[in-house]
C-alpha cells in the first residue's frame, strides 16, 4: 500500500491544482511559480499600519505645533513693528504740536499794520536762537512778498499752498518738500498773522529744522535690518532710511510693484526699495500727509523661528526614526510569531492528517475483515442448514441437549411422534419429554457429561398411558 504524503511535504499549485514535492519552485504541470512569500507582505502591512497609527498623528502634531509657534512668533514681530510706529508717531505728533504752539504764540502782535513788523525782529530772532528747532521765521504780506526773515531771504510765496491756507485763516503744515527758494528740503508751518484788532495782515511762517526733526525718529532696533522712516502718500521717502533710502529721491517699495502704503495703516509683507522681502507695519500720519513705516527683513525676522523649526524638526526626526525602528522590530517580531504559530499548526495538521490516514487504513482493514466474516457466516449458515436437513431426513428421533440437560435441537421425527413444540426448545429434557423420565436413561445421560464418553442404549420399552412408545 502506498504511504500517504504529509501536507508539509507537498505544494499544491494554485493555478492547476497539481501536487509538487516540497522545495519545488515551479509547478511541474503548468510551470506556474509555487513560492509566494505571504509573510513578507504581512510584514510590510504591519509596518505600514504601525506607521499610519503612530507616525501620521506625530506628523500632524508637528504641523500643528509648527503652525501655532509660527503664528505666535510672527504676531510678536508684527506687534513689535506696530509698537515702533505708534511710539514714533506719538513722539513726532507731540513735537509738531509744540512747534505749532510756538508759532501761534507769536502770530498775534500788538501792531496796527504789516509795516510795523520790523519792531518785532528781536522777538523772532530770540525765539529761533532759544528753541533751535526752527531754521528761520519769516513774515509775508497779503501779496505773498516776504518782508521779514531771520535768515534774510527774499521771495514771493503767493503760489505756495501754505500761504493760501494761512491767508484763509488756517494753521497749515506743508510736510517735507523740496524748496526752490531754499534750494533744500524743508518743512514749513504757517499761520495767519493778526494785528492788534485780530485782523489778518499777512502770514507768519517757520521752517522746522529737519536735522532736529529726524533725530526724534526713534529706531527701536528690533533687528539688524529694522528701520523706521516716513513716506508720503505716493511712497516717496520723507526721511532717510538707515539702509540707504534717499529723501524725496526714492520710493520705499520695489520699483515696478504697487504702493503697499495705502489706507489708514496695517501690516503687510512686500519688497522694499532694495528688492528685499520685508514685514512692514505702517500708519497714516496726517500732519505730514504721509505714513510712518517700520519694517524688517522677513529672513531676519523669521530667523529665530526657522532655527526653532529646525530644532523641532530634528526632535521629530529622532522620534520618527525611533518609531520607524520600533515598528520594524515589532512587525518582524509579530511576523516571526505568526510564522512560528503557522508552522506549529501545519505540523499539527500533518499529524492529524497522518492519524486520519492511519484510521482510514484501519477502517479499510476492518471493512475487509467484516466482508470476510460475512462470507464465513453465510457459509456457516449454509452448512448448518445442510446439516439440519440431513438430521431431519433421519428416520429415527434425534435430540441434542447441553450440560444443563436443556434441549437445544431435535429433528422433525421427534417433533412428529412426541408432539414436542418449538416453544419447548431450551427446556429441560425431562420436563419437555416426560416419557424419557427413566432411571436407566438418566444414568447413561449423566455418564456422558461425567465421563465425557459416548454410550449406546439398547432397545427399551417406554410406556405412557400403558402404551408402548419405544
Amino acid at each position: 500500500m502506498k504511504t500517504p504524503q504529509k501536507l508539509s511535504d507537498i505544494i499544491i499549485c494554485e493555478k492547476c491544482g497539481a501536487e509538487n514535492t516540497k522545495g519545488t519552485k515551479i509547478c511541474r504541470e503548468c510551470e506556474n511559480p509555487l513560492t509566494k512569500d505571504y509573510y513578507k507582505g504581512l510584514w510590510f502591512m504591519n509596518i505600514l499600519t504601525t506607521l499610519l497609527l503612530f507616525l501620521f498623528p506625530l506628523i500632524i502634531l508637528f504641523y500643528i505645533v509648527d503652525f501655532e509657534i509660527s503664528t505666535h512668533f510672527i504676531k510678536q514681530v508684527k506687534n513689535g513693528l506696530v509698537y515702533s510706529v505708534e511710539v514714533n508717531a506719538k513722539s513726532i505728533e507731540n513735537y509738531l504740536n509744540e512747534r505749532r504752539a510756538d508759532l501761534l504764540s507769536i502770530s498775534k502782535l500788538d501792531v496796527t499794520s504789516i509795516n510795523q513788523i520790523s519792531s518785532k525782529m528781536l522777538l523772532f530772532k530770540r525765539l529761533v536762537a532759544e528753541k533751535q528747532c526752527f531754521d528761520f521765521i519769516a513774515v509775508a504780506n497779503p501779496r505773498g512778498d516776504i518782508i521779514f526773515s531771520t535768515n534774510n531771504i527774499q521771495a514771493n510765496i503767493k503760489t505756495r499752498e501754505y500761504f493760501k491756507q494761512s491767508m484763509n485763516g488756517n494753521y497749515y503744515n506743508s510736510g517735507i518738500f523740496y524748496s526752490d527758494v531754499l534750494e533744500s528740503n524743508a518743512m514749513v508751518i504757517s499761520s495767519p498773522l493778526f494785528d492788534y484788532d485780530n485782523k489778518i495782515i499777512g502770514i507768519i511762517l517757520a521752517s522746522i529744522c529737519l536735522r532736529t526733526f529726524y533725530e526724534l525718529i526713534l529706531d527701536l532696533r528690533i533687528g539688524e535690518t529694522s528701520e523706521v522712516f516716513i513716506v508720503d502718500q505716493q511712497g516717496v521717502f520723507l526721511s532717510s532710511s538707515r539702509l540707504g533710502g534717499n529723501i524725496l529721491g526714492e520710493k520705499g517699495y520695489c520699483r515696478g510693484d504697487s504702493n503697499p502704503h495705502t489706507g489708514e495703516g496695517g501690516v503687510k509683507i512686500h519688497r522694499d526699495y532694495r528688492g528685499k522681502k520685508v514685514i512692514c507695519a505702517y500708519k497714516k500720519f496726517g500732519p505730514l500727509h504721509g505714513y510712518f513705516v517700520s519694517e524688517m527683513d522677513v529672513k531676519e525676522a523669521l530667523a529665530p523661528l526657522t532655527k526653532l523649526k529646525n530644532i523641532m524638526f530634528l526632535i521629530f526626526i529622532i522620534f520618527g526614526c525611533f518609531l520607524i525602528l520600533s515598528s520594524f522590530v515589532f512587525s518582524r517580531r509579530t511576523t516571526y510569531l505568526l510564522k512560528k504559530l503557522t508552522g506549529t499548526l501545519r505540523t499539527a495538521l500533518d499529524e492529524v492528517s497522518q492519524k486520519k490516514d492511519t484510521i482510514n487504513t484501519i477502517n479499510m482493514e476492518l471493512r475487509r475483515r467484516l466482508v470476510d466474516c460475512e462470507g464465513l457466516g453465510n457459509r456457516i449458515r449454509v452448512s448448518e442448514e445442510f446439516i439440519k436437513n440431513i438430521i431431519n431426513s433421519i428416520s429415527s428421533g434425534l435430540i441434542a441437549i447441553d450440560n444443563k440437560l436443556a434441549i437445544t435441537y431435535c429433528n422433525n421425527y421427534v417433533k412428529m411422534f412426541s408432539r414436542l413444540k418449538d416453544r419447548e426448545i431450551n427446556k429441560n429434557i425431562y420436563e419437555a419429554l416426560p416419557l424419557l423420565n427413566n432411571e436407566e436413561i438418566k444414568m447413561n445421560i449423566g455418564k456422558i457429561f461425567s465421563h465425557n464418553e459416548a454410550f449406546k442404549i439398547g432397545r427399551i420399552n417406554i410406556n405412557q398411558d400403558r402404551t408402548t412408545l419405544i
